[in-house]
């Protein structure tokens, strides 16, 4: 969709990333 993305745009994205990661491995860890 968009090529050219601001770089806070990636920024967010890897962060909500790595926060779901981290929600992901806490739930398997119960």
């Amino acid at each position: 969709m968009f090529r050219n993305k601001p770089g806070w745009w990636e920024q967010s994205e890897m962060t909500n990333l790595n926060e779901s990661l981290v929600q992901y491995f806490e739930y398997v860890a119960l």
